[in-house]
């Protein structure tokens, strides 16, 4: 089981589907959750090799909500399987990837089952490192004409918990957040010295508040519903750039994802370089995906570049590329709108110009999670 238990529908108290595999932070969040399912849930380490029905079990950390995370197969056969489950890219994840497979010169990956939720020239969006220097600029411009505004955190009901993490750290401060979130984070060890609800905050009056973290069922659905509230910047944390617009001074969208951009998307599987991908969401593509896919499908897989070979040279196996393409499962997108004008789109090179930018190094969620010791931990299962 990936991820956590933030959007999963309440499971069968007659449990009879096995054992659940999953990290040790997922574990704590699904059983404070659902207490009965501790009878079938396994706990599993990162980066700790594990042998579960004769098969060898690896977890990657996946730079995405707490405790989501990677899993590497090796079969008795030794064919080798990685399902990223949703996950955000960055250069760690290759590194302990290598780590789990020292075995062998260079990645050497049959099967890939990748995320593809950004999988499309359509969608662009910078990294979580710029996305989080253009929120907290966002943030600090805004204070410094009136200190007295609040400002509303809209994302879904878990993940993005380094963003608030880094905003405690950075503005020296708690931020508010309901208990069900709340609860969630302390399961994780990222609790009460960073966040706060309403309820403890009421009673102790542990410092101002003025960053709040709200559920996207609550986010303002028009400028007049913006309008009703005072005193307030309304701030969307999503990566879709046709979704969550509405055209107000006080409300903005920053590009900040938990899932993987298509630029980084390429340089994974390009680095993986499996024999097949299999992409994860599986719906009939739009023209932008389809040609994305296929694009990524015959240069970076190698069935894909035999399938391009073949073609070259008329060979009957260029039947292949028709195969070399996959589908991705129903997302429900929503039509695109014109962004706003005060939709934020920061280059990387303009954010290295930012004096605030440069001043605050963003924290990623498994770095502010990891355990020090873990690269040392290595046991055979």
């Amino acid at each position: 089981m990936n991820g956590s238990a933030g959007g999963f529908k309440v499971p069968r108290t007659d449990w009879c589907f096995g054992k659940i595999y999953t990290s040790e932070c997922s574990a704590k969040i699904l059983l404070a959750r659902f207490p009965f399912l501790r009878p079938y849930t396994v706990p599993l380490r990162f980066l700790t090799e594990y042998e579960i029905r004769g098969r060898s079990v690896w977890l990657i950390p996946a730079n995405h909500c707490p405790g989501a995370a990677l899993f590497l197969f090796r079969t008795a056969e030794g064919r080798v399987l990685l399902h990223t489950g949703d996950f955000r890219f960055r250069q760690q994840i290759l590194d302990d990837l290598r780590l789990c497979m020292p075995e062998k010169p260079s990645l050497q990956v049959d099967w890939l089952y990748l995320d593809n939720t950004f999988g499309t020239s359509d969608e662009a969006f910078p990294s979580q490192q710029v996305a989080y220097h253009q929120l907290s600029e966002l943030i600090l411009s805004h204070r410094r004409r009136n200190p007295a505004l609040k400002f509303f955190l809209y994302c879904y009901t878990l993940g993005k918990e380094e963003v608030f993490w880094n905003l405690a750290e950075q503005f020296n401060t708690k931020v508010q957040m309901l208990k069900e979130r709340f609860d969630k984070t302390a399961c994780c060890g990222l609790g009460q010295s960073h966040f706060i609800t309403k309820q403890e905050h009421d009673m102790v009056r542990d410092g101002p508040i003025f960053i709040f973290v709200r559920n996207m069922r609550d986010l303002p659905k028009t400028a007049a519903e913006v309008e009703k509230t005072k005193d307030t910047i309304h701030i969307v944390l999503s990566g879709w750039k046709g979704q969550y617009n509405v055209r107000h001074p006080r409300y903005f969208k920053i590009l900040y994802s938990s899932h993987s951009s298509p630029s980084e998307l390429e340089t994974w599987v390009k680095e993986v370089n499996p024999d097949n991908l299999v992409f994860l969401l599986d719906q009939k593509p739009d023209a932008h995906r389809q040609s994305w896919q296929l694009r990524i499908q015959t240069k970076f897989t190698k069935r894909g570049q035999l399938a391009t070979q073949c073609l070259e040279k008329g060979s009957p196996e260029a039947a292949l590329v028709k195969s070399a393409g996959s589908t991705q499962s129903k997302l429900n997108f929503k039509p695109s709108v014109a962004e706003p004008d005060n939709f934020q789109s920061e280059t990387q090179e303009q954010a290295r110009s930012n004096p605030v930018a440069a001043h605050y190094q963003f924290v990623e969620i498994d770095d502010i999670l990891k355990d020090p010791s873990r690269r040392k931990r290595q046991v055979t299962g």
